[in-house]
């Protein structure tokens, strides 16, 4: 079947897929078979694709329905990492999704595997979508028992590459709590002797090894990997250069007028490489207008596989991530993507680069800083990312612990110098004020020890003055010796530690008024 389409409908196609005008889509689909195959976004996926992902079950069903109507092959239609719209909508957890799309396709569609040799069934497990991987389970073992060839249940259970299953990753990420046991039953009796025997060998092993590390999940059989990353997409070479001028507004508009003449992948490519170089750089405005009428370009991703929420969290830009976050338009799916190193957004948030500095003094202020950004993106991500490992097989904790130790060492000598400079400092002023704790201005008279100038209004103010210097001046001390004395721990350089210097540095001014009060008092008095 010839599925080019003319250049004007191809266009038409991506402007309404991208602008999320989805009965406009449906209608296309209709209207013209050859756009059922037709490639529109940057991972080289369909419509269907993008409306998956986007979790538009109407859409989807009215799309998968128009498909059905003509060739079913459409629905078997992988990306360049190898997903199919079924692997889409198990990522994403939706049974309905699955059940629409499965219902339409070829039986054959719930074995298609990824470039990483995963299944459907396998990406809900990874993704921990319980009502999507028992449907899909179901129908694995509906297919199973059938006339197909080579389509034993195990077989869908695994991943070809590594022979990790299901059930490993079901124990590491306790995605399934009390099911595991009844998976454990399943996949048993479906192994072969030579298969359970490696199974109960690498069990051993890797838990040998984890409680040699000291891992946490010692009873994990075989380390894994948390998601596909996929093939490494080819980004045409020319970038915008220069500088982006002043009126962001008309800039974008004539950009995405002169996108409508040129051709389609020159236009995917151009508008890619400027929304994503507006999140590396911080570019509010660029890519608030783009989210205002090509919504779709939120899925766009670099060369190193990076979207635009990565890029934002790796290159600290709070106001490109926060406008990303209130538009409520990012789906868990949108979260869950990883870059070619298998790293998630809280990887890159917990991950520092001197080159990328916070825009405060202080090393031990940047610390905070950075713990700061980290817990701010961890809270504003789905519980199940936060535990997720990378290729090196390191949580974005133990990310964040090995790339700020650097950090975390300035900040500490940085803090101890300038405590000890601040504490002789409050020690001069202590020793002043206590100095002037028994004196009285003008002395006492010999007969009755009262003072000379008890009636007059600056006698009355020295007592009060002159202790709350020596107050003052001794809680600065103690702060600063408290923050010399302190362990310097991560988490001690969230709150403890700023407080205790702001605290110190506090003290440690407020009372050069009493003592320049007290001062003035004893000379002029």
């Amino acid at each position: 079947m010839d599925t080019s389409m003319p250049e004007s409908e191809s266009e038409n196609l991506y402007r309404v897929t991208m602008q999320g005008k989805w009965e406009e889509v449906v209608k296309i689909y209709e209207k013209n078979p050859k756009a059922h195959k037709m490639r529109i976004t940057h991972e080289g996926g369909t419509t269907l694709h993008l409306a998956v992902i986007e979790c538009r079950e109407e859409t989807v069903l009215k799309l998968v329905q128009e498909i059905s109507k003509i060739d079913k092959g459409a629905l078997e239609i992988q990306n360049d990492i190898g997903y199919t719209p079924l692997h889409h909508a198990a990522s994403a957890g939706s049974k309905t999704m699955c059940k629409y799309i499965v219902e339409a396709a070829d039986p054959s569609l719930i074995g298609v595997r990824t470039n990483n040799t995963e299944t459907a069934l396998f990406i809900a497990t990874v993704n921990g979508k319980k009502e999507a991987f028992f449907y899909l389970h179901s129908v694995c073992s509906a297919t199973s028992v059938s006339s197909l060839p080579d389509h034993h249940l195990y077989s869908y259970t695994r991943r070809s590459k590594d022979g990790v299953n299901i059930l490993h990753i079901a124990l590491s990420k306790e995605h399934f709590g009390i099911v595991v046991k009844e998976l454990k039953a399943d996949l048993i009796s479906n192994l072969h002797s030579e298969d359970r025997k490696n199974v109960d060998q690498n069990s051993k092993t890797s838990k040998l090894k984890n409680k040699q590390e000291g891992s946490l999940t010692s009873d994990v059989e075989i380390p894994i990997s948390d998601e596909d990353t996929g093939s490494q997409l080819t980004i045409p070479s020319n970038e915008m250069q220069g500088i982006f001028p002043a009126s962001y507004d008309k800039f974008v508009k004539v950009l995405i007028t002169l996108g409508v003449e040129e051709k389609l992948p020159e236009k995917m490519a151009k508008a890619d490489n400027i929304v994503l170089m507006a999140a590396k750089n911080g570019v509010v405005e660029i890519i608030e207008k783009f989210l205002e009428v090509f919504p779709a370009v939120i899925h766009d991703r670099s060369a190193e596989m990076k979207n635009i929420l990565i890029l934002a969290a790796e290159n600290r830009h709070p106001n490109v991530y926060n406008l990303l976050i209130k538009k409520n338009i990012l789906t868990e799916t949108t979260f869950l993507r990883v870059d070619l190193n298998d790293n998630n957004v809280l990887h890159v948030a917990a991950t520092y680069k001197k080159d990328r500095p916070w825009p405060i003094p202080g090393v031990a202020l940047q610390m905070q800083w950075e713990i700061k950004w980290f817990e701010f993106v961890k809270a504003s991500i789905p519980a199940g990312i936060t535990f997720r490992r990378n290729q090196a097989r390191e949580t974005p904790e133990e990310v964040f612990s090995k790339t700020h130790e650097d950090l975390m060492k300035e900040g500490r000598d940085w803090l101890i110098k300038t405590s000890e400079s601040c504490s002789v400092v409050a020690a001069l002023i202590a020793g002043v004020a206590f100095a002037t704790s028994a004196a009285i201005p003008g002395g006492t008279l010999d007969t009755s020890g009262k003072p000379i100038f008890e009636t007059q209004r600056h006698s009355r103010s020295f007592p009060s003055h002159r202790s709350l210097a020596l107050c003052f001046s001794v809680t600065a001390l103690v702060m600063f010796l408290a923050i010399i004395t302190s362990r310097f721990q991560e988490k001690d350089f969230d709150t403890n530690l700023p407080v205790k210097l702001l605290l110190g540095l506090s003290s440690l001014l407020f009372p050069l008024r009493p003592c320049w009060s007290v001062f003035a008092q004893a000379i002029f008095s």
